[in-house]
């Protein structure tokens, strides 16, 4: 095999397995809504911990799509890139926000009164009608608005483009603001001070697009390594602290603009784009390869079977193991229903 065509296997092996971990993190965390439910006991301390540990799934949507769509005017057009989006999620999402909408009606969960066109609307573009859960593509669709504006940026230029917008994102958006919050404001933050390039999750956007494009140091890798955990520590043990002084939920280090969640979401996606060819990762790709076709359809219709559990079987929400085996449950029900699904070409088209 030609050097070239080994790195490119390579390429696609860590974004299948990305993919896949993002997926698996996704169901994870909506396994673990009882997190939102603050109380000082030691299920809401082990929920945290879920919470902070797959923190990361929704920013490795929007940096999969940076390592993956920045280079989309390499095969096909604008008009092209566009019509794909649609026809691979635009579409899907609406069938299935639709799905939803019966689902939950025949589940007990709304009235009649929801069958109303504004109200059917409604639903699809505030992303109401499967427990909230497709939230992150009406952030996917902006984004992909602005991908041909970067694209526009020549790719010599791009890494000291990003690496400026990244910067600026971080110091400006994201740590100043929090210092200003950690010091009870005694400085108030002027929140016109900021970096508008990024917002919206474009950031992880570019970042994505960075780590899969350039290499790092390995010194750099491993400061950006020890800065993840240390994220990871900060996001994970500042809400426990901060929620248990306020008797309350304290969201201060949680959000993905914070610094926690850019930080630990970068360094796992660097250091799956930096693992070397070895056992383990022939092993994680061979398990990726089993779910990478259907971890969309996973994703669209996991609420179902996570609501329907919920709705047929007694279920311990307060069992950190119930928690644990309802997301596992879950993901390989899902991955079930959608591997046969997919035989049928309608469906197919659905839920890929």
């Amino acid at each position: 095999m030609k050097p070239q065509e080994t790195k490119q296997n390579s390429h696609l092996e860590y974004i299948d397995i990305l993919a896949v971990l993002s997926c698996l993190a996704v169901v994870f965390l909506h396994s673990n809504g009882i997190f939102w439910s603050f109380e000082k006991s030691r299920w809401w301390v082990y929920a945290n911990v879920i919470e902070s540990v797959f923190y990361f799934a929704f920013p490795f949507f929007f940096m999969l799509a940076g390592a993956t769509l920045l280079d989309y005017r390499k095969r096909y057009s604008t008009e092209e890139f566009f019509a794909k989006r649609i026809n691979k999620t635009v579409i899907p999402i609406v069938f299935w926000s639709i799905l939803g909408i019966v689902f939950n009606y025949l589940m007990g969960s709304v009235d009649v009164g929801i069958f109303t066109p504004l109200n059917i609307i409604d639903s699809i573009i505030n992303t109401k009608a499967n427990g909230e859960t497709y939230w992150v593509f009406i952030c996917l669709y902006t984004t992909y608005l602005a991908i041909p504006v970067l694209t526009l940026i020549p790719e010599e230029q791009r890494k000291g483009a990003f690496s400026y917008i990244i910067l600026g994102f971080i110091i400006l958006n994201v740590t100043l603001p929090l210092i200003s919050s950690l010091s009870n404001y005694v400085i108030p933050w002027n929140i016109g001070v900021i970096m508008p390039i990024g917002a919206n999750f474009v950031i992880y956007v570019l970042i994505g697009y960075y780590i899969d494009k350039y290499e790092l140091k390995k010194s750099t890798r491993i400061l950006i390594y020890v800065l993840g955990f240390l994220a990871l520590l900060l996001h994970m043990l500042g809400t426990l602290y901060l929620s248990f002084r306020d008797n309350a939920l304290n969201e201060t280090f949680k959000g993905h603009m914070g610094l926690a969640c850019i930080v630990y979401s970068s360094s796992i996606f660097l250091f799956f784009r930096n693992l070397k060819d070895s056992k383990f990762k022939t092993f994680l790709y061979n398990v990726a390869s089993l779910f990478r076709k259907q971890t969309f359809g996973i994703y669209l219709i996991h609420y179902f079977i996570i609501a329907t559990i919920r709705k047929f079987i007694t279920f311990n929400d307060f069992n950190f193991r119930y928690r644990i085996l309802l997301a596992l449950v879950t993901f390989l029900t899902s991955w079930i229903i959608v591997k046969l699904a997919q035989k049928m070409p309608i469906l197919k088209k659905l839920l890929s």
